[in-house]
C-alpha cells in the first residue's frame, strides 16, 4: 500500500462531518453548536501548527529542540492535571510535575533505547511520538488518582478519623483508599489491554497502516505502546498518591478542616 497524501482541500471535505455535528446540535437545541465550532477551528489550527513546528523540529537533527519540546508537553500536561482537580493543596504542582516527569523519563529510556533501540537516542521521530503517548497516559492516570482519592476522602471521613482515633498513623488510615484510587486509575488502561485489536483498533497502528507501513511491524509497535501506556498510568498514579496524601493531613495528623468545607 502506498501513502496518500492529504491536502487542505480534502480536509475541507472532512468537515461536511463536523457540519452534520453542529445541525444535529441546531436541531436538538442541545446548545453546543459554539463549543463545537470552536472545538473544530482549534483542532485544525493547533495541530497544523504542531506539525509546522515538528517539521522543524526533525530537519534540526539535534537534541536541544527535542528535549525543549518534551519540557513544553510536560508543562501543559502538569498545568491541565491539576487545573482538572477538584481538591487542590499547596506543592500539588512541583508533585504533579515529579510524578510525570520521573515516570515519562523512565519509560523513554526502556522504550526508546532498549526496546526501539533508536540511534540517535534522541530521534525526534521516535522519541516526540512516544512521549506525547506516555504523557497523556500519565497526566490522565494522575487526574483520575487525585480526583478519586479526594472524593473517597471526603464520603469516607469518619472511616479515616476512627482509624486515627485508635491510633493509626495517615498512611495506615488511608490505605484503602490509596488503593481504591489507584485501581481507579489503572482501570481505563486495563479495560483497553482486554479490547485492543478485537473491539478497537488504536489510533497509532491505524495511522502506520495508513501510510503505508507493514501491518505486522505497526502490530509490533501497538504492542509496545500499550504496555507502555499501562505502565505510565500504575507508576504515575502510585507516585502522585503517595507524594500527596499527606498534605490532606494537618501537623497533628488530623484531616484537614478546609478539605470538608
Amino acid at each position: 500500500m502506498n501513502f496518500i497524501p492529504l491536502g487542505i482541500s480534502d480536509i475541507a471535505v472532512s468537515l461536511i462531518l463536523m457540519a452534520a455535528v453542529v445541525l444535529l446540535s441546531f436541531c436538538n437545541r442541545l446548545g453546543l453548536e459554539k463549543d463545537l465550532l470552536v472545538g473544530t477551528i482549534r483542532t485544525f489550527v493547533q495541530l497544523l501548527a504542531v506539525g509546522y513546528v515538528l517539521r522543524f523540529i526533525f530537519s534540526l537533527e539535534h537534541p536541544v529542540p527535542v528535549i525543549l519540546m518534551l519540557l513544553v508537553m510536560m508543562g501543559v500536561a502538569v498545568y491541565n492535571g491539576v487545573k482538572r482537580q477538584s481538591a487542590k493543596f499547596k506543592g500539588m504542582v512541583i508533585a504533579m510535575g515529579f510524578s510525570i516527569g520521573l515516570v515519562t523519563t523512565a519509560v523513554l529510556a526502556i522504550v526508546v533505547v532498549v526496546v526501539i533501540k533508536a540511534k540517535p537516542w534522541y530521534q525526534p521521530q521516535v522519541v516526540i511520538a512516544i512521549a506525547g503517548m506516555t504523557i497523556a497516559a500519565s497526566m490522565n492516570a494522575a487526574t483520575l488518582a487525585m480526583n478519586r482519592f479526594s472524593a473517597d476522602l471526603k464520603l469516607r471521613k469518619k472511616e479515616v478519623e476512627t482509624a486515627l482515633a485508635l491510633g493509626a498513623s495517615p498512611r495506615i488510615a488511608v490505605q484503602p483508599l490509596l488503593k481504591d484510587a489507584a485501581k481507579a486509575a489503572m482501570l481505563p488502561s486495563i479495560n483497553a489491554l482486554m479490547i485492543v485489536g478485537v473491539v478497537q483498533l488504536p489510533g497509532m497502528m491505524s495511522g502506520q497502516i495508513l501510510s503505508g507501513a507493514d501491518p505486522i511491524q505497526a502490530i509490533n509497535y501497538q504492542i509496545v505502546v500499550m504496555y507502555m501506556i499501562a505502565a505510565s498510568a500504575a507508576f504515575t498514579s502510585y507516585a502522585i498518591l503517595f507524594q500527596s496524601y499527606r498534605r490532606f493531613f494537618t501537623s497533628r495528623e488530623q484531616l484537614l478542616p478546609k478539605l470538608f468545607q
